[in-house]
């Protein structure tokens, strides 16, 4: 409705009618996405002309531009490093993503989300990779009626340098786990603030944990969950291994000391192609809720994991079995209201995160919804218990399609449509599953389809017999007898 790019043109907000005030709210931050990719623009090229002017110059004892980004911060009054910031990714627009400034310049995208796109491509310097990459990405983002936050667009991001450079993937990732920090710092009101940077696996596990420890106090402890992390953090330091409730009732089992409790091992999923673990192909996995992660540290979480065999065909999860005619299901289990735990299973790899635009609650964390409601009375009229019905939903956005705020249609292959109150679509699409990419020249001419099926069945097979082994072990450790102590007349050890 309102197309202009000049705020000064548009009507104020007092002027609109309720359902046009969405609509203003777009034009406005197209508006500000205009002046921003001009801002940066001419930040870019303030610092290209000191630059050469210094250069000219040859000014002794410094580099040229070196102190441009003090003159647009005292002219702004913004800090050195917002200004050297905006000059940063002036310059990255002007030389590295052309195509992202033309979608900034034409308000498709906005600030934050260009530089999610700059930051997450800084390491790829090969100029024909990145524009893959951007084309992809782009792509995708600027598809009429999707919707992508800063989070999504990341992953979104991830995934096409995954495709595109796998092994850049590899080498970034090691170099950032090396990177890896947990800093304490005081801060005001006798509080403290924890700054950290921990491989995406194991802060998973902390999340976990954390997650956890929060569930196994009682629903009369009157701490909000954000306390309850907070506490079990403090812990987890003193070597406790849950949290105890502060309900106040001697009769709570949660309310005894936090030593009593019995740590049990987190559970995070790993999506990955059996390629990656027959060693066909460096493709990274995905770690759900989280993104993006290298074949190494893949294979490594893998040898001591419970494997689940997933079936997809064209990037999507499927069960085997036939149709029947009028659009009949033959799987009985299509005609109850509960999914069986493999199609649950199923159904969030596929999905990733809650599948309301925009959301980033990790599926673990979902309801699973049918997007069609479930027929009780008469199950083959339609909301089957099936892959192409279900879908996953955190609590507050399923609660937003129940009541009827919005609504939703979905597609066989799991693509979504919603229609907001206001009768705007926008569609979503399963963003679960791992990168993929052509097959190499290199996997052809050495991976037949027979050495990759047999590869695969080592792999299981090798996999299985540690798991039995394992199990084994800590049956033969907890049944062992124990030994009786030392007599009081032997001499001590020592």
């Amino acid at each position: 409705m309102f197309e202009c790019t000049a705020a000064a043109d548009l009507p104020a907000a007092s002027a609109c009618a309720v359902d046009d005030l969405v609509g203003l709210l777009a034009a406005h931050a197209r508006a500000e996405a205009f002046h921003t990719e001009r801002k940066l623009a001419v930040a870019a090229e303030l610092h290209r002309a000191r630059c050469a002017q210094d250069a000219r110059d040859q000014v002794f004892g410094r580099e040229p531009g070196e102190f441009v980004a003090a003159e647009v911060a005292v002219a702004l009054s913004v800090s050195t490093q917002v200004a050297y910031s905006w000059m940063s990714l002036g310059t990255d627009l002007a030389t590295r993503l052309p195509a992202t400034r033309r979608a900034l310049a034409a308000g498709e995208l906005d600030y934050p989300r260009v530089r999610v796109i700059a930051d997450r491509t800084t390491a790829v310097t090969d100029p024909t990779m990145l524009t893959d990459i951007e084309d992809r990405v782009l792509s995708e983002v600027l598809r009429p009626g999707r919707c992508t936050t800063r989070g999504q667009l990341a992953r979104l991001v991830d995934k096409a340098v995954a495709a595109v450079d796998p092994t850049g993937v590899r080498t970034r990732q090691q170099r950032a786990v090396a990177d890896r920090d947990i800093t304490v710092r005081p801060d005001a009101d006798g509080m403290a603030t924890i700054y950290g940077a921990l491989p995406a696996a194991g802060g998973q596990v902390l999340d976990a944990t954390l997650r956890r420890m929060a569930l196994e106090v009682c629903s009369q402890d009157t701490r909000t969950t954000a306390q309850l992390h907070a506490d079990a953090v403090v812990a987890l330091a003193h070597g406790h291994r849950g949290l105890a409730c502060e309900c106040g009732s001697p009769s709570c089992p949660s309310s005894a000391t936090d030593t009593t409790h019995h740590a049990c091992k987190p559970l995070i999923g790993v999506l990955v192609a059996a390629e990656i673990l027959t060693g066909a192909t460096d493709l990274p996995g995905v770690l759900a809720g989280f993104g993006v992660i290298d074949a190494d540290t893949v294979r490594a979480l893998a040898t001591d994991a419970t494997w689940q065999r997933m079936l997809t065909l064209d990037g999507v999860p499927h069960t085997l079995g036939r149709k029947q005619g009028a659009g009949m299901v033959a799987d009985p289990a299509a005609y109850r209201y509960t999914p069986s735990t493999e199609l649950a299973a199923r159904v969030r790899a596929r999905d990733g995160h809650c599948r309301f635009p925009g959301c980033q609650v990790p599926a673990a964390n979902c309801d699973l919804d049918h997007s069609r409601a479930f027929n009780h009375d008469d199950p083959a009229a339609g909301g089957l218990t099936t892959m192409a019905c279900l879908n996953c939903l955190c609590r507050w956005h399923h609660r937003a399609k129940t009541h009827g705020y919005w609504q939703l249609t979905q597609d066989p292959d799991g693509t979504q449509h919603w229609t907001s109150p206001t009768g705007s679509t926008h569609t979503t699409t399963p963003n679960g599953l791992p990168p993929t990419t052509a097959t190499t020249p290199e996997t052809t001419d050495t991976w037949t389809q027979d050495d990759y099926d047999t590869a695969l069945d080592h792999l299981i097979n090798d996999h299985n017999q540690r798991q039995h082994e394992q199990r084994i072990r800590q049956q033969h450790t907890r049944t062992r007898v124990p030994q009786p102590p030392p007599d009081n007349n032997d001499p001590p050890p020592f």
